[in-house]
């Protein structure tokens, strides 16, 4: 679903054969546990006008969805089950790219918080490497723009997460990434003050205060509002030379956890709480 909805087996990708049933299917997967009522799975594939659609319609569209998955493996239609006044899809572990993209970015977190800040950009690369395109991008209706700019933006929180570690850690591309970045989102301003920060940090003022004046130009022109006090905090500590602007703090997902724990990191490593060092203990 990162990407167009496919079900996906040993033979390839199945074609769905037209957006109500990537809408059904992308309806059904995004809600794997509790499922769909009938009306709700009609809202979710014909939107405003599911109230006009014949009686046996979801159903029709439901028996069609569980051939096409029966042709990827036999048997695999029965995971379409009837529950109670609807219908839900059973998922196996790592079948899922949603699932996998929020267990690699709930590891990423978790190992952030106890300091495992490498361990950390890889789970969150491995979380950004379950997208092929814009989430839900063949579905259509309310129910599938609704879960697509969610699915989107928590992408976008996913990758600001990750350069916010790599600007910790120093890496280089983290810098082409955030350009790459406010490239394609110039009215997103967390972005630009990540690049704004980068940029400075890099000796790089005179961009720094350039990409702010960029943005600032993005959002008159195209909405009418002036840039935000985190933005404008920004350009003037910037103005000013603020030494605090040097110091690279610790990343959010770290900040956001207090006093470091001693506990298994998602990668598999310990990390030892300060008690820990006090006694010896690694």
């Amino acid at each position: 679903m990162l990407g167009s909805v496919e079900l996906r087996g040993e033979g390839g990708v199945v074609n769905l054969g037209g957006t109500r049933q990537s809408s059904l299917a992308g309806a059904l997967l995004l809600t794997p546990r509790r499922g769909l009522s009938t009306a709700e799975l009609a809202a979710a594939i014909w939107g405003e006008n599911a109230l006009a659609v014949p009686a046996g319609a979801v159903r029709a569209s439901v028996l069609r969805l569980r051939k096409l998955l029966d042709s990827i493996e036999s048997g695999a239609g029965q995971r379409l089950i009837k529950n109670g006044a609807g219908y839900s899809l059973r998922v196996g572990q790592g079948e899922c790219d949603v699932i996998s993209f929020t267990e690699h970015a709930d590891k990423a977190r978790a190992a952030a918080r106890c300091g495992d800040i490498e361990c950390a950009v890889a789970e969150f690369q491995l979380a950004i490497d379950q997208w092929r395109g814009p989430a839900l991008a063949n579905a259509r209706g309310p129910f599938a723009r609704m879960h697509a700019a969610r699915l989107n933006e928590n992408k976008l929180e996913v990758l600001s997460e990750k350069i916010d570690l790599e600007l910790a850690l120093g890496k280089p591309g983290a810098l082409a990434e955030l350009r790459a970045l406010t490239a394609e989102h110039p009215m997103h301003e967390g972005l630009h003050a990540q690049l704004m920060t980068a940029l400075y940090r890099a000796g790089q003022v005179a961009h720094a205060l350039a990409v702010f004046h960029t943005v600032r130009r993005e959002l008159v022109e195209q909405v009418g509002v002036e840039p935000g006090p985190v933005l404008r905090d920004l350009q003037q500590r910037m103005l000013v030379h603020d030494p605090g602007l040097l110091r690279v703090p610790p990343p959010a997902a770290a900040r956001r956890s207090g006093t470091v724990a001693s506990t298994s990191c998602a990668c598999g490593r310990r990390t030892p709480s300060p008690a820990d060092v006090a006694a010896g203990v690694s």
